[in-house]
């Protein structure tokens, strides 16, 4: 039979967290409430480990535990864990790592209920610092298209909008660049026009 620790504890510290966000919990009662989180997905029960690892994966990407999220995130009970996967890879500058988790999240879910406007704006990036010459317009087109069909609230191109002012888009060939920066302010656009939630 499995320990509360294993069973129950991941669920006390999800909701812990979301009591916490909502400033209904002190922070230490957050902590010592997350602090009976397993070390690994393997420790909860079988048959809740597709939940867990869904609800706990955003949570730990969110406090920066990327060595707790690897150890919650393998094996891969659901395929959303490949999301916040990709989003530490990209974190740590691990562009091969970012391209892989992203396509394996694109290739295992309904991207309609996930964030893949996000994914599609890192996985672009990481492409132009593995091999800028595979790169093409048609790239940024996709991604404006991710935005405009998104429904989950708005998004902010934090990502590509921190890229182009940094030190490698400068190395960037002309082209591409004017038209990263045109898709900037597309993105931009769909920001200051999108509801903050979905109706």
């Amino acid at each position: 039979m499995p320990s509360s620790r294993s069973s129950g504890s991941w669920r006390s510290a999800t909701e812990a967290y979301i009591d916490w966000g909502w400033g209904r919990i002190s922070e230490e009662a957050f902590s010592a409430a997350f602090d009976q989180l397993p070390a690994s997905i393997l420790s909860i029960p079988g048959d809740e480990r597709s939940e867990a690892q869904a609800e706990v994966c955003p949570i730990l990407y969110d406090l920066g535990k990327i060595e707790l999220l690897k150890a919650w995130s393998e094996p891969v009970f659901n395929p959303v864990a490949h999301v916040w996967l990709a989003y530490a890879a990209f974190d740590r500058s691990d562009w091969l790592e970012t391209v892989r988790q992203v396509e394996r999240a694109e290739s295992l879910l309904d991207m309609n209920d996930v964030d893949f406007a996000k994914q599609c704006e890192i996985r672009l990036l990481a492409r132009m610092h593995v091999d800028e010459d595979a790169v093409v317009p048609g790239d940024f087109a996709e991604l404006i298209r991710r935005y405009r069909s998104n429904r989950l609230g708005r998004l902010e191109p934090r990502e590509l909008r921190e890229w182009l002012s940094s030190a490698d888009a400068e190395k960037l060939r002309p082209e591409l660049r004017d038209v990263a920066e045109n898709t900037l302010a597309t993105l931009e656009e769909i920001y200051r026009a999108t509801p903050e939630f979905p109706e």
